[in-house]
C-alpha cells in the first residue's frame, strides 16, 4: 500500500503544470500564428515556415514524420493541390506561459492537376512553445481528414 501511495504522489506531482496560465496576449499570439499558417497554405507561400520552431516535428497523414523546420516547410510547399481556400478554426487554445496547444478543425478547397476538385476537412492538434522573443512557435503538429476512407 505504501508503494502505491508513493507512486500516486509522483504521478500527481508529474501532472502539475509549471509556469503561469496563458494570458489573453499569449492566446492572441498563438491565434495569429495559426491564421498566418492558414494564409501561407492558401498561397503556397514560403512564409509558411514563420510559425515553426527549428526543431519542429510534423506528423502528416499517410506520410512519414518530417523532423525539423526545413523538412516541414519542404513538405508543405511540395507540389500538390492548389488551394482556392483554406480555413483553420481554433476550438481550444490552452496551456501555460511556456507551452500551449491548439486544437481545432480545418477546411481545404482546391484543384489538383487543374482538373480535379478537392474538398476536404479535418482536425488538427499543434503544440507550441514560447520563444525568447515572446513569439509562439509550433514544435509538434498532427492533422488528418474527417472524411471516410474511399471504398472500392
Amino acid at each position: 500500500m505504501k508503494n502505491l501511495l508513493i507512486l500516486l504522489l509522483f504521478t500527481v506531482a508529474g501532472c502539475q503544470q509549471s509556469g503561469s496560465p496563458l494570458t489573453q496576449a499569449d492566446k492572441d499570439a498563438i491565434q495569429k500564428n495559426i491564421d498566418g499558417f492558414a494564409q501561407a497554405v492558401s498561397t503556397k507561400s514560403p512564409d509558411i515556415g514563420n510559425g515553426y520552431a527549428e526543431d519542429v516535428v510534423s506528423l502528416p497523414p499517410n506520410e512519414e514524420a518530417n523532423v525539423g523546420k526545413e523538412k516541414t516547410v519542404e513538405f508543405h510547399l511540395s507540389p500538390g493541390p492548389k488551394a482556392s481556400s483554406f480555413t483553420v478554426t481554433s476550438e481550444e487554445i490552452e496551456g501555460t506561459s511556456e507551452l500551449a496547444y491548439s486544437r481545432g478543425t480545418w477546411i481545404f478547397k482546391g484543384v489538383l492537376n487543374d482538373s480535379i476538385d478537392i474538398n476536404d476537412n479535418g482536425k488538427y492538434l499543434v503544440l507550441l512553445k514560447k520563444q525568447p522573443d515572446d513569439s509562439w512557435k509550433v514544435i509538434r503538429e498532427i492533422w488528418n481528414t474527417s472524411l471516410p476512407l474511399a471504398t472500392p
